[in-house]
């Protein structure tokens, strides 16, 4: 199987790559890997989703696949009393991840894992999740259901898709578990959705 970023160990040479770049007016000064999501520039998926993301005041909110960190550092540095969780499954995102949080002065609590297999809490008010499609529907589709699992009632599970890659499929799974899903921006190949946990959702699981 060829490997790709949503691998627990990468393979490939372990070399470190430095981006820095001022988003919003915040200067973001990053280590990335190879073998992690986009080592040589921040991705513009991520970048049109952090310009959409709905978050209130004191949320507890995880980034879910956060790589090596860019959406919840510029969450963290925008909405500065968020209650931020990080998580991926490569290790080697993580351990850019601590470093980046350091550089950029960012507390976070991280979790390394798939999905959600190390994270008990189950109050999220916001998931914040750029799926990997690389990595197969099935993935995407049992991410989705255990994002539903760790919201609480009336939390959001908020994606940035690309409509034309799986992005029909996707949207469809998540309307199938939650009851609802809304498009909120679109901008080029990306578009931002949210889905909205609600009582009567668990019949749909």
């Amino acid at each position: 199987m060829t490997e790709h970023y949503y691998s627990e160990n990468p393979q490939c040479e372990k070399k470190f790559f430095n981006i820095r770049k001022r988003v919003n007016n915040i200067d973001l000064d990053l280590i990335t890997a190879k073998g992690v999501y986009s080592p040589l520039q921040l991705d513009k998926g991520s970048l049109f989703h952090i310009k959409v993301i709905k978050i209130k005041p004191k949320d507890k909110v995880l980034d879910l696949g956060c790589g090596y960190g860019t959406v919840g550092i510029l969450l963290a540095k925008i909405y500065k009393d968020i209650n931020l969780h990080m998580t991926d499954i490569n290790q080697r995102a993580i351990e850019c991840l601590k470093e980046n949080l350091k550089r950029n002065k960012v507390n976070a609590v991280i979790h390394q894992g798939d999905g959600f297999e190390n994270i008990p809490d189950k109050d999220f008010d916001t998931i914040i999740f750029n799926p990997p499609i690389h990595a197969g529907l099935k993935v995407c589709y049992r991410l989705f259901a255990e994002a539903f699992e760790h919201l609480k009632e009336g939390g959001t599970l908020q994606v940035v898709l690309r409509p034309k890659i799986g992005g029909k499929r996707l949207l469809k799974k998540i309307e199938e578990i939650f009851g609802n899903v809304e498009k909120v921006s679109k901008e080029g190949i990306y578009a931002a959705f949210i889905a909205v946990k609600r009582k009567n959702n668990t019949e749909n699981l």
